[in-house]
């Protein structure tokens, strides 16, 4: 494991070309996931109800996600760049420690910007470090059972096993109850604010 001292950015984690294509997957997937997590799931909540709109958004979710699941495996590429995740495992602490050690007086407004975020990112990389459990929980909250399932398979792109299928499972239940506990909590308190 490379020190906070060496020169990490000497050494280039991916090429340019398959950095585009993990950008495009994630651009897509964002897009996606942006459009379910904060458009659609409160628009069904408030329509439905907690309760059925739940129902409603796990069932939608278990159909997306598990589309997306057999669509990459069947691809047998690693458009998310599970190992470029595993190389930001290593090194991620040590970028945001260097990006916080620049100076300027503009770079004074980005880290200001960017405080919250990258806080964000350390967390989630040591949840990631600590082992597959805390990752399984992390990745499940932060993201969603089509993520958590492929990052979770450490790179491999051939069929799903047994223990694939048990982690999309309980990665959608943890996941859906997030996301139906936290619209849940925001419609309320919009309610009584408004």
């Amino acid at each position: 494991m490379p020190t906070p001292t060496e020169n990490v950015s000497s050494s280039p984690i991916i090429s340019k070309k398959k950095l585009g294509v993990i950008a495009l997957a994630h651009t897509a997937l964002a897009s996606i996931d942006f459009a379910f997590d904060n458009i659609l799931y409160p628009a069904v909540l408030v329509w439905q109800g907690k309760m059925v709109g739940g129902v409603i958004m796990t069932l939608l979710s278990f159909l997306v996600c598990g589309s997306l699941v057999i669509s990459y495996t069947r691809n047998k590429k690693d458009l998310l760049g599970v190992d470029v995740v595993e190389a930001v495992k290593e090194r991620g602490e040590i970028w945001i420690n260097r990006f916080y050690g620049t100076k300027g007086h503009w770079w004074l407004i980005v880290k200001g910007i960017a405080y919250i975020p990258s806080r964000i990112f350390l967390l989630v990389i040591w949840l990631l470090k600590k082992n597959d459990v805390t990752a399984f929980f992390a990745l499940s909250i932060y993201q969603d059972a089509f993520k958590t399932t492929i990052f979770l398979r450490h790179g491999k792109t051939d069929a799903l096993g047994a223990r694939d299928w048990w982690i999309f499972a309980g990665s959608m239940i943890v996941s859906n109850a997030y996301w139906t506990l936290r619209w849940s909590l925001i419609i309320e308190i919009f309610k009584a604010l408004f």
